[in-house]
């Protein structure tokens, strides 16, 4: 929504296709066969037509989120609604490849797995009772060492540049950015790299402050990972002096 109402036009990209992969499964196989391929414009343009009314100024954006399981990009009706995206001049659609580091995804996958339900996908702003209950079950996150945790990241950095791969080859207008610049830098390139991809909202002259006091989400996740990894000494055992060190802050 940040991005939205940037442009003039605040609406939520909602995740259309499912947060999960048993989601992003049911999404694909209930697809009317009639609408198949073109599921993704098709909603496009519903949510276009939906809220052409209610620009503040302007010219807007409207969109969803498509988390990129594989089931879904291996579906025949995901491959063919890539194809339409890819299609689509008059207007075009862009895509915005955001991704996460590895090892962020994994603590908080298993932060949430670990609260057994406790605790809200995200926090609205100013909801401090929230974010004191994500803070309290960050807090002894036990993640798997060795061989397990090479593996698990060395997957997540695979799947991403699968997904990038995906994008070029089909000649997918998109940017990639990266979630670590967009909210723990207190520079905004990174989001002005979306405005001017998108040729809309503020185009020079941005500054985090501007940026944050668009945001509807508070952070929940603390700076340090030693702050939330209960076994941080072996994490960091595994991790350090291998090309996947980096990703440890």
């Amino acid at each position: 929504m940040t991005i939205s109402r940037m442009t003039g036009f605040p609406n939520i990209a909602y995740e259309y296709t499912g947060q999960q992969a048993e989601r992003t499964k049911a999404f694909f196989d209930s697809i009317d066969p009639e609408v198949g391929s073109h599921v993704a414009v098709q909603n496009i343009c519903h949510l276009q037509h939906e809220g052409k009314n209610n620009v503040t100024r302007g010219e807007g954006v409207v969109g969803f989120q498509w988390k990129p399981v594989r089931y879904g990009l291996e579906h025949e009706y995901g491959i063919g609604a890539l194809d339409e995206i890819a299609a689509q001049n008059d207007p075009g659609i862009r895509v915005i490849h955001l991704t996460r580091s590895p090892l962020d995804h994994l603590i908080s996958n298993l932060k949430h797995a670990q609260s057994n339900g406790a605790i809200k996908p995200h926090c609205a702003i100013r909801d401090e009772d929230c974010v004191k209950e994500h803070h309290q079950h960050e807090t002894a996150i036990q993640l798997p060492t060795g061989k397990e945790l090479m593996h698990r990241l060395n997957r997540g950095l695979v799947h991403g540049r699968h997904v990038a791969d995906i994008l070029a080859t089909r000649g997918i207008r998109h940017v990639h950015v990266d979630y670590d610049r967009l909210y723990h830098l207190n520079r905004a390139d990174e989001w002005l790299r979306i405005f001017k991809f998108l040729g809309r909202g503020p185009q020079e002259n941005l500054t985090m402050e501007e940026i944050r006091s668009n945001f509807d989400l508070a952070p929940t996740t603390a700076s340090q990972h030693k702050d939330m990894i209960a076994n941080f000494d072996e994490v960091w055992k595994t991790l350090k002096g291998t090309p996947l060190e980096y990703l440890v802050h």
